[in-house]
């Protein structure tokens, strides 16, 4: 049933300010763009501190939050159209900022600390398993297909992060697409390096992204209406780049987006 968007002037306004997201923004900016120390260790600690109070900080109150959504939205009398629309809007704002301030923390610790990499021989079938139930939620309205090639060899890598460009790979292919799309993971290798794909036929890659160094907070001009933080595939790109691997945009044979994540292919000897 669709409910027509009314219109609350305070709630819209608290919505377009959200100054605690700003916040955030601007100050993991200033942090990843002192990758060279410019500013001093210093004040690049003071930064990575400054995020670490917020997280703790904010972590408890929008687990209450979105708890109490849930208890108004599931209470009785049943809500009128006016505060079902509030709560929705409620909702979607405070699991917005803890995306928001998960992801930044995540790129955070991978760029800035020596982040403990536990690179150990795995299977990649199993890891896109694993990445593939995750999604399942994301996925349910897409036609998913999988193809690995035979004798696809073990890999030295650490599983819980490239699980994670896995699951970030298919949560994007799922945004970005219309409900019905198909998205593809295919996995092929050489002597030299083993590659997992995942392509859609959906509207393809926002101009400007073919070929380019992915950077936080770079988001294409033609996924401006649809809500995100721009770390998503930040985060890939440097954990492809401490794994020793590479990540990049390719052309999808569906048609639609492309986008590739490499690692070497090792002798167990």
């Amino acid at each position: 049933m669709h409910l027509e968007r009314h219109k609350h002037p305070a709630f819209d306004r608290a919505c377009k300010q959200i100054p605690l997201q700003e916040a955030l923004i601007k100050t993991s900016g200033s942090v990843l763009s002192d990758k060279n120390g410019v500013a001093g260790a210093d004040t690049l600690e003071l930064n990575m501190n400054l995020l670490a109070s917020i997280a703790h900080d904010v972590r408890g109150p929008l687990t209450i939050i979105c708890a109490l959504v849930k208890t108004l939205s599931d209470s009785s009398p049943i809500l009128s159209p006016v505060q079902a629309d509030i709560l929705t809007r409620l909702q979607t704002e405070a699991l917005r900022t803890n995306t928001l301030l998960n992801s930044l923390l995540d790129l955070l610790r991978i760029t800035h600390t020596d982040y403990p990499l536990k690179q150990e021989w795995q299977s990649m079938e199993e890891v896109i398993g694993s990445a593939l139930r995750i999604c399942a939620k994301y996925l349910d309205r897409h036609r998913v297909t999988v193809a690995i090639a035979d004798g696809y060899p073990l890999l030295r890598f650490d599983a819980i992060l490239i699980e994670r460009v896995l699951i970030n790979l298919l949560e994007n292919a799922a945004k970005y697409t219309p409900s019905g799309s198909h998205i593809s993971l295919v996995a092929t290798f050489d002597v030299k390096e083993a590659r997992v794909v995942v392509q859609d036929d959906g509207p393809g890659l926002p101009d400007g992204l073919m070929g380019q160094h992915f950077k936080a907070f770079q988001r294409g001009t033609s996924t401006s209406g649809i809500s995100g933080t721009g770390l998503g595939l930040a985060i890939c790109q440097s954990i492809l780049t401490m794994s020793g691997g590479r990540f990049f945009a390719c052309s999808s044979l569906l048609g639609g987006a492309g986008l590739t994540l490499a690692l070497p292919v090792k002798s167990r000897e």
